[in-house]
This record gives structure tokens, sequence and C-alpha cells, in this order.
């Protein structure tokens, strides 16, 4: 009984753990147009969630029940996965440029057209 309240406060720390470190992911990438040093922003961001993140995972390693670690690890991957799925992806900024690009190309060459 014991075993599996702790495999289950596991996993939902897992979640939690996962919607900290995307939605400090979506938060940073969204203030990043507006920052003046969006490079150090976006690492001391990085930094910080990959820290609690591995000293979360490390905490359940260490532990020595490897059934919490695997229930943590699998509760933060589902909730990556629904978040997705839910709430979509949106276009990168790759996807932005290329956009962006090909658009210019077309305008350039319907106005150097005949």
């Amino acid at each position: 009984m014991f075993e599996s309240i702790e495999i289950i406060l596991a996993a939902g720390l897992g979640a939690i753990l996962a919607v900290f470190y995307f939605g400090g992911l979506w938060w940073t990438l969204r203030g990043l147009s507006a920052s003046q040093r969006p490079l150090a922003i976006y690492f001391a961001s990085l930094t910080t969630r990959m820290v609690i993140a591995l000293l979360v995972f490390a905490g359940f390693a260490v532990y020595g029940v490897w059934q919490t670690f695997v229930a943590c690890l699998l509760g933060f991957l589902i909730t990556r996965i629904a978040l997705l799925r839910f709430l979509g992806r949106e276009p990168s900024v790759a996807t932005a440029v290329q956009t962006t690009e090909q658009t210019s190309v077309q305008t350039s060459v319907q106005r150097s057209g005949p």
C-alpha cells in the first residue's frame, strides 16, 4: 500500500516538474523577442530548468527505489506528450523565417516580372 502511494506521488511530481520545465521554456521563448539580452536569458532559463529537473531525477535515483524514479520519469514524459497534444505546436522560428524568405522572394519575382 505504501509503495503504491510513493509511486503515485512520484508520477505526480514528475508531472509537476514537466509543467514547470516546459512552462518555463514557453515563458522564456515568449520573452526573448522583447529582451535586450536574449542569449543570456535563454541560457539562464535553460540552466535553471535543467538543474532543477536533474536534481529531482537524481533525488529519485539516489533514493534507491527504481520504481519511483521510473514513475517520476513517466509522469514527466506523459505530461510532455499531453501538453503538446492539447496545446499544439506553434510554428518554430525557423519555419517563420523560411516563410518570410519565400514571401520576399515571390514578391521580388513578381516585381521584376515582365
